[in-house]
């Protein structure tokens, strides 16, 4: 899944290489959500986001902080992610931190309930697991 000028055939990628590639790969989607987000603001203003309770920077610091933090993450476990279910756990763990940041940000910082913890696992295990197994089965290029 590095890039195989990254790797050499006896040793593996190194944490540190492997986590920096998650964090490229992160800012990357990310900047490519905030472009949309952008766009989404340019053309139709603050409607979309008034209409979901958060506001347009808000949105925007979810994606700038959520990209690269799920990178690293994914970047950390990426040895697990060889198989299509040890990727989709691999998802489902690296989800888990955008969740909580997407909660808070729309819930704001309450005192945390069980409500917000069975969202972010639902999120986690949903939203991160597919992303996960889609990003393992589609992107993989050893099929």
């Amino acid at each position: 899944m590095l890039n195989a000028a990254s790797r050499s055939k006896s040793s593996p990628p190194s944490i540190g290489n492997r986590v920096l590639w998650g964090i490229r790969w992160g800012a990357a989607y990310s900047a490519v959500l905030v472009a949309w987000v952008v766009f989404l603001w340019l053309v139709r203003g603050s409607e979309p986001f008034d209409r979901r309770g958060v506001t347009f920077l808000a949105v925007v610091i979810v994606y700038v902080v959520g990209g690269p933090v799920t990178g690293a993450v994914v970047g950390l476990l990426l040895p697990f992610a060889k198989s299509s279910l040890g990727a989709a756990l691999t998802g489902i763990v690296a989800a888990i931190p955008v969740t909580v940041i997407i909660i808070a940000t729309v819930a704001g910082f309450p005192p945390w309930t069980r409500a917000h913890t069975i969202s972010s696992i639902l999120m986690a295990v949903f939203g991160g697991g597919g992303a996960g197994y889609m990003f393992r089965t589609f992107l993989s290029n050893d099929s």
